[in-house]
């Protein structure tokens, strides 16, 4: 009952958080307005075929975000259920973190400090498509705690539809994967076929301008040769983002002297949890992988990897409580 209780306040206190100022104090610019204006045709009768578009000419997201927000009239009730959407994300986190320790605080813990993170409170209040990666990416990551490959493909799909430079989590996917046998294996590629069929059908249909666009931007990108240390900078300056939105955001120097914390904390507790300590590390070294495809930086380039953010610091907190549990709430608390 206690429990149950807590659980409640806490997606209380992070559902206020999330409707603070109010859904009229939303972003409503250019793409907003496009959006809703394609999804505005689907409700006549005008199905899409294509997303928005990327950066790059010629390529487009999927188009289930525009599906998703054809039900909707008005942005305010299209952007609440993206903070619902959000909120909800928590829940598998929160389950991952359960199988991980076996330990229902720690559980508890992560869920507020996704629920409490700047960066995830910014993604619920964001009418945009990348803002449905994170409960996209949350459920691939169970997917993969569990060795659930259906659930994989199924958070895999939704990542690439909402945000087409997802496609970087296939090679993770397809490692992660090679350490279980793989049960329901048919299953699992008809909800990603079908989930990615939208891509296929839009080249056929617009005589491969996608894979055109995506030669001729990699050619262009790569022409004066590939400039590795300035992808390694983009990179890690897109890690150094990652910790502050989701650390200690008012004060980016402070949030590094943190996160230098809960790394070496991480460290020190590699050989007795190899596996929580090296899945959310593997996650930021995977993110490199957007890098090699593109040098270009953008403030959404790392949606999602904040989660592996969350899961560092449930471990430093973990591993320090072990050693002085005084000195795991001050943790949390600055954290908070």
């Amino acid at each position: 009952m206690r429990a149950s209780v807590i659980i409640i306040a806490v997606f209380a206190f992070g559902l206020l958080f999330r409707l603070y100022p109010g859904l009229d104090h939303m972003l409503f610019m250019y793409d907003q307005a496009r959006d809703l204006f394609a999804a505005e045709s689907i409700r006549t009768g005008d199905l899409k075929l294509v997303g928005p578009p990327t950066d790059i000419h010629g390529l487009f997201h999927g188009p289930l975000y525009y599906y998703f927000l054809a039900p909707f009239n008005n942005p305010e009730t299209a952007v609440l259920v993206v903070i619902l959407l959000n909120l909800l994300a928590a829940i598998p986190l929160g389950i991952l973190v359960q199988k991980v320790f076996n330990k229902k605080w720690l559980s508890l813990v992560a869920i507020f400090l996704f629920l409490a993170s700047f960066e995830m409170v910014s993604y619920a209040r964001w009418l945009s498509n990348p803002a449905l990666v994170i409960p996209a990416i949350s459920l691939w990551l169970l997917g993969l705690r569990l060795k659930n490959l259906p659930l994989i493909a199924l958070g895999l799909g939704l990542c690439i539809q909402f945000q087409f430079f997802m496609v970087y989590l296939i090679p993770l996917s397809v490692l992660y994967c090679l350490k279980f046998k793989p049960v329901k294996l048919l299953q699992s590629l008809l909800i990603l076929g079908l989930l990615l069929s939208s891509f296929l059908i839009a080249e056929l249909k617009f005589k491969f301008q996608g894979i055109i666009g995506l030669i001729t931007f990699f050619t262009h990108q790569n022409g004066t040769g590939f400039e590795l240390l300035r992808r390694l900078s983009h990179y890690f300056e897109s890690l150094q983002t990652l910790f502050t939105n989701n650390l200690f955001p008012s004060i980016p120097a402070i949030a590094m002297v943190i996160a230098a914390i809960i790394i070496v904390l991480n460290i020190y507790g590699l050989k007795k949890f190899r596996f929580s300590v090296a899945f959310p590390f593997l996650l930021l070294l995977g993110h490199f992988l957007v890098f090699l495809m593109s040098d270009t930086m953008h403030i959404f380039i790392g949606v999602g990897m904040g989660i592996a953010v969350i899961l560092l610091t449930v471990n430093a907190i973990y591993i320090l409580s072990l050693k002085s549990k005084v000195l795991a709430v001050i943790l949390f608390l600055i954290i908070t």
